[in-house]
């Protein structure tokens, strides 16, 4: 970009947007008691959302008129809002649970259930005909046990009187858990299309990679685009969220994972269009005793509240979507790493200018000394700080490239802190020479302080791509200051050397060399030599310079594991570690399964009465984190129990180990263990559990790996003969 000499800086005005309410937004109430479950006016009219789902209940309900008492004060509550309202019609408003299947009351529209349940969705859509603005028919009716014929037939009862005397959107039973496609299609094809909308839940899809690769139910993106192509009609998310409880990545709270979820999920429908998704309801406000919600039980605000807050307003022509620092607690000289995303709304192209993405400012410069005036029109990130004198927001860096309109792009530098201090730090979105479009986003406090002794140190590490495949390379760049009076002295490998994963220094001949300067990667779960992964500083290094060193490791396992950097001066002291800590994410191929890679059980021969012990390990070859259930590991059965008898039914997707053995009757594997805690990418688990054997017999026993109600993924693993003599 050509560079302007300028006249001194101007101070530039923050353009004031009122951000208006996205009509894509709404917000699914928890059914409950209404001082608990509802939010207040004021609350509601700062979070924003354009739309409220409100399920009507028995105990409020005129079955005769239509009226709904507790829906009138829920319009009467709100009416100042403008909010509109999605009603849910489900087995609470009637107290009544549906038939079986293959009861008559299914089979004539004109009479019983069908005619019942779609007489009250009439009247009231004629009660509340200017009042209310969708009506929902059932909440999961696959959860209910419905078939989807039935509730085909049942839907196009309701939509044809509802049409009758109104023009409201009818919404079909919102399906659980975002990938139930043929029960939605055999909803849309039984039904005849009898619907405006088709309910969609998703609750527990993957947002992209996040927070793991193939994560619990799908992937967000495939479960919309297959749904749509299900109903054929836009879908309406009435109910889409996350609990704290689900397995997080253990680098974020799970009050912060929940709100990055909330960012991301919103972005994703909002790219997918309104014709593939008219509508979508975070679930919930608060949820009373559990993991859901925008609000803990006592009112406070989570983070994904503002999160949600955000994602309820349209989003301006230009928004800065996500900002981080790191780390927070640096040592004097230490580089503090600034990634900023810009999402380009608008229409048009965004010019920019350098400083290009990656520069390192030094604590004190300012854009200006280093040679970067600002351009009229010139789109840049900046960094601004507490107690900041001259110009604002110093340190400024440009886009890269003309950003086009759609595109998002996520722009990193560097500062270089020297200062010892604790003080906050925040990012802005500036059109130079006319004003600052956002400001103040994601501030931060980052504490700085004194180097303890003027050794040698790290001041930056980078660890990129941070989600690779089997068999990508990672890119490490370790950047090292001299800061001591003596030159250090190194070794090999250069500079640029590449691993593999599971080499070390020594295998690939580069053992360590007294006094010698290297750099070094370590990671969680490593066995044998730390830092495995050592670099040489190419040359001497001499007072006060500074230098950085690249390399790679190619992945060869899939994982889901932290790696960081060292400094070692070898066989005397590591002088630095832990530095630019960084959790990395390798992929399975494609059909990658968990699989059991060591068996015991033992002893072979006991005594009617004693104890067989049982240990299988498990790895975990996916990409996604393993969910289970119990008994945890060290559960004893009693010979003739089961997972059944014992209180641990078989839940869906769960995983477990078990064990069974020759000529047995009933459920297979009667004695199934849990794997403890959600098993990550990458990572290996023992499982223990014991069986007490009492019939006298010889019989062979053997392992599985299953997950519930869907498959034996491994079986008859470790076949052992066991014999039970007499006590």
């Amino acid at each position: 970009m050509p560079r302007r000499k300028s006249s001194k800086p101007t101070t530039l005005p923050l353009i004031e947007t009122l951000a208006e309410p996205d009509p894509l937004v709404g917000l699914s109430l928890n059914p409950g008691t209404r001082d608990v479950v509802l939010p207040s006016v004021e609350e509601l009219r700062e979070l924003g959302p354009r739309w409220i789902r409100y399920l009507v209940v028995r105990k409020f309900q005129n079955l005769h008129s239509g009226q709904n008492f507790e829906l009138d004060w829920i319009i009467e509550r709100y009416k100042s809002l403008g909010v509109k309202i999605l009603v849910l019609v489900n087995t609470e408003t009637f107290d009544e649970f549906p038939p079986s299947h293959g009861n008559p009351e299914w089979m004539t529209p004109e009479a019983g259930y069908i005619s019942r349940v779609s007489d009250l969705t009439q009247k009231l859509a004629a009660f509340y005909r200017d009042k209310i603005h969708a009506i929902e028919i059932f909440n999961e009716p696959e959860g209910q046990g419905i078939m989807p014929e039935d509730y085909g037939r049942l839907l196009k009862a309701c939509y044809t009187k509802i049409k009758a005397v109104s023009d409201l959107p009818v919404i079909s039973g919102g399906i659980c858990c975002g990938e139930k496609f043929d029960y939605l299609q055999r909803v849309a094809q039984s039904s005849e299309g009898a619907f405006d909308a088709a309910g969609w839940h998703v609750l527990g899809l993957g947002v992209g990679d996040f927070p793991f690769p193939n994560w619990k139910y799908g992937e967000l993106r495939d479960s919309l685009a297959r749904a749509r192509a299900a109903a054929g009609k836009p879908l309406w998310l009435t109910e889409f969220g996350a609990d704290l409880n689900f397995t997080w990545p253990d680098n974020l709270t799970r009050e912060d994972a929940v709100a990055e979820y909330l960012q991301r999920g919103f972005e994703i429908v909002r790219a997918a269009g309104t014709d593939t998704v008219a509508r979508a309801f975070w679930f919930t406000w608060k949820y009373p005793n559990g993991g859901w919600g925008l609000v803990d039980d006592t009112g406070n605000r989570r983070p994904a509240w503002y999160a949600f807050q955000k994602a309820a307003r349209i989003p301006p022509p230009y928004d800065i979507t996500r900002v981080t620092f790191t780390p927070k607690v640096l040592e004097s000289g230490e580089v503090l790493n600034v990634s900023i995303t810009v999402k380009n709304n608008s229409t048009e192209t965004l010019p920019t200018q350098d400083p290009a993405p990656d520069f390192v400012y030094d604590e004190g410069d300012t854009f200006y000394t280093r040679g970067f005036p600002d351009v009229p029109n010139a789109f840049r990130v900046g960094v601004d700080f507490d107690g900041r004198t001259g110009i604002d927001h110093p340190y400024r860096w440009g886009l890269g490239a003309p950003l086009a309109p759609g595109e998002s792009r996520t722009i990193t530098g560097g500062i270089r802190l020297t200062q010892p201090r604790e003080r906050a730090y925040w990012v802005g979105l500036v059109r130079e020479r006319v004003a600052w479009i956002q400001d103040r986003q994601g501030a931060q406090t980052i504490a700085v302080y004194p180097l303890t002794a003027p050794l040698p140190q790290i001041v930056q590490v980078k660890l990129t791509p941070t989600i690779l495949d089997v068999g990508d390379v990672l890119q490490v760049s370790i950047t090292v200051k001299n800061n001591s009076n003596e030159t250090l002295l190194t070794q090999g490998p250069d500079p640029g050397f590449v691993y593999d994963e599971g080499d070390t220094f020594y295998t690939r001949g580069f053992p360590d060399v007294l006094n010698a300067y290297r750099v070094g990667i370590d990671f969680t779960g490593r066995t044998g030599w730390d830092h495995p992964y050592r670099w040489g500083l190419g040359s001497p290094l001499a007072p006060g310079e500074t230098r950085t060193i690249t390399g790679a490791i190619r992945m060869r396992n899939p994982q889901f594991v932290d790696y960081w950097a060292g400094l070692v001066r070898e066989q005397i002291a590591w002088l630095h570690d832990f530095k630019g800590a960084q959790r990395v994410a390798v992929r399975a191929p494609a059909g990658a399964i968990p699989q059991i890679v060591a068996i015991s059980l033992t002893p072979t021969t006991l005594s009617s009465g004693d104890l067989l012990q049982v240990s299988i390990t498990v790895k975990n070859n996916s990409n996604g984190p393993l969910e289970t259930q119990g008994p945890p590991p060290g559960f004893v059965y009693e010979e003739g129990e089961s997972f059944y008898t014992r209180g641990f039914p078989d839940e869906l997707y769960a995983y477990r180990v078990g064990v069974d053995f020759d000529g047995r009757v009933g459920i297979d594997h009667p004695y199934r263990w849990g794997l403890g805690e959600p098993l990550l990418p990458g990572r290996t688990v023992t499982i223990t559990g014991a069986i007490r054997l009492h019939s006298v017999r010889a019989i062979n026993y053997w392992v599985g790996l299953v997950q519930e109600q869907i498959r034996w993924l491994q079986d008859r693993e470790g076949a052992q003969f066991v014999v039970v003599n007499p006590r």
